[in-house]
């Protein structure tokens, strides 16, 4: 009879460990899920339709809470936590600064620069497997043929080419698209363009480190990387050309770190390089003989993208006069210089970021983002020659972000959550190989749940 029992007993304990288990692949898919819905939105519609963000955003933050709260442990390496409390640390110190100087902004502060930065941490902690991170990345190249599909259509409409109510059910103008000519040339406004100054390096450099276990199928990486970039040529935005037409020598850089490089990835860089030249030349010549465009044309059109705008200089001249009044810590987080209003609603938004960020922090502060910043380029580097099959992501990551935060020098794009993933997908990605190298019991596709050294601990109890 006792054996009967404890063969009984060993029979339901063995349920129960299979429904548990079944539970928790259920919640490992819907975070999954949710997260790629998330992102594919933010990439897609950034600074708008956030009435739909919110939804899957507040589900995912509780499933990911939830999980803390059950096995009691934070998938976050110590090393990564501690530069997320460096980078609040940093946010809250002027964000203090700004409130005892009675600065009238600091509210858009608190929200990007503390509120954000949490809610992306417990984020971060839901990427917990590889299934799930490589959804995201997946997001990526997705999220280009939609941005280029878009913003082709929009074009192609403005040009009176398809139907004006093509678009109708799919109405993102609170992105303030538009299409306007400047120096003979299209211009696009929306805010999605800017997605792909990350998407398109990131793309242009996973097809050149692309090895045989890539994830995203070939064809369609090349797809989306020739779709972004002639979406990028398209829009008309002189800054974004010439980060793209640097991307290659970026690339190049980050892979002297690669312990794996190959001949054949300088070979793809040169192929990219010639392939661009080519296609400007001849682009130049059919112009000349097609157009009314000259080559003075385009060395005005040149010289137009290297050159600051009057509203710029108007702003680069009143932030610096600003930095020097305080240029030790700045003038804390949420005011604009005094002699310079560029926004009557928000006169602390700016589009010269660092300016700003310089007036907001003085050097003090513009030192210690810089170090947190180099921190990542720092692990990251760290990763690609640690763990070799991590290279090609590492340094595609590390390529987008360095060349998104060129763009970001005079558009303020890191102000809008939409945005700040740029900084944080690359550290996801620190944080899954740390876990993984620095636990012995982290399996990286699934997360165990045992008590591991490298992770942080929580007693919920």
């Amino acid at each position: 009879m006792n054996l009967l029992a404890h063969m009984r007993n060993r029979k339901d304990s063995s349920h129960r460990s299979i429904n548990i288990t079944q539970v928790e692949k259920y919640a490992d898919n819907a975070i999954a899920l949710l997260a790629g819905l998330l992102f594919f939105l933010m990439l897609f519609t950034p600074r708008s339709y956030q009435f739909v963000k919110i939804p899957p955003l507040a589900i995912l933050v509780l499933f990911i809470l939830a999980r803390v709260c059950v096995y009691g442990t934070l998938p976050v390496h110590r090393t990564v936590l501690l530069w997320f409390l460096c980078y609040l640390s940093y946010g809250a110190v002027w964000i203090l600064i700004g409130s005892f100087r009675g600065n009238p902004g600091i509210q858009d502060y608190i929200r990007i620069n503390l509120v954000w930065v949490i809610l992306y941490g417990l984020l971060i902690a839901g990427i917990h497997s590889r299934r799930t991170f490589d959804l995201l990345l997946n997001m990526l190249p997705l999220s280009a043929l939609a941005i280029a599909a878009y913003n082709i259509s929009v074009l192609l409409k403005f040009l009176g080419l398809i139907p004006d109510n093509i678009l109708t059910h799919l109405d993102l103008t609170a992105q303030e698209v538009a299409v306007g000519t400047d120096v003979g040339v299209f211009r696009m406004t929306a805010h999605n363009i800017g997605t792909l100054a990350f998407i398109g390096p990131y793309l242009m450099a996973l097809a050149i480190l692309r090895e045989k276990n890539t994830k995203t199928a070939k064809n369609v990486l090349h797809v989306a990387f020739i779709l972004s970039f002639l979406t990028i040529l398209l829009s008309g935005r002189r800054a974004i050309w010439f980060i793209i037409a640097g991307t290659p020598l970026v690339i190049y850089l980050f892979n002297l770190f690669n312990l794996q490089r190959k001949s054949v990835h300088t070979r793809r860089i040169r192929t990219i390089v010639v392939s661009m030249m080519v296609f400007v030349l001849l682009s130049g010549f059919a112009l000349q003989i097609y157009t009314a465009w000259s080559f003075a044309d385009v060395k005005e059109f040149i010289d137009l993208a290297l050159h600051e705008d009057d509203i710029r200089s108007d702003q680069s001249d009143a932030l610096m006069r600003g930095f020097q009044e305080h240029y030790l810590v700045g003038s804390g987080f949420g005011t604009g210089a005094r002699d310079y209003v560029r926004n009557n609603e928000q006169p602390w938004v700016y589009e010269l970021s660092y300016h700003v960020l310089l007036f907001n922090t003085g050097i003090l502060g513009v030192f210690i983002y810089g170090a947190c910043i180099a921190w990542i380029y720092y692990k990251g580097i760290q990763v690609m020659r640690r763990d070799t099959a991590e290279a090609p992501v590492m340094i595609s990551l590390l390529t987008g972000m360095t060349t998104f935060l060129l763009a970001n020098a005079t558009n303020p794009y890191l102000f809008s959550y939409d945005f700040m993933w740029i900084l944080f997908l690359p550290i996801a990605h620190i944080n899954l190989v740390m876990l993984r190298t620095g636990a012995k019991d982290y399996n990286p596709d699934y997360m165990t749940h045992a008590t591991q050294t490298s992770i942080l601990q929580i007693d919920v109890s």
